[in-house]
């Protein structure tokens, strides 16, 4: 089951972050929210993970003041 359990949470992940770039992508997050701004991906069960993924669903640039925040609290 812990193999299984694994592959699920992966491909959640996955999911969670296409998402988000889909949601940049199609300017959805602009259109209903009145600018770009950034997804910051989370999951309690995962610390640190947010970082990666944030990373990863987002635009470089929507995200440096994040990136910024992590480097200066040290959690990268």
């Amino acid at each position: 089951m812990a193999a299984r359990a694994a592959l699920l949470r992966a491909h959640f992940c996955d999911a969670v972050i296409d998402l988000a770039r889909h949601l940049h992508a199609d300017g959805v997050i602009e259109r209903v929210l009145g600018r770009p701004l950034p997804v910051v991906v989370f999951d309690m069960a995962r610390p640190g993970w947010e970082a990666h993924a944030t990373r990863a669903a987002n635009p470089p640039a929507l995200i440096e003041d994040f990136t910024a925040w992590l480097r200066a609290a040290g959690e990268i």
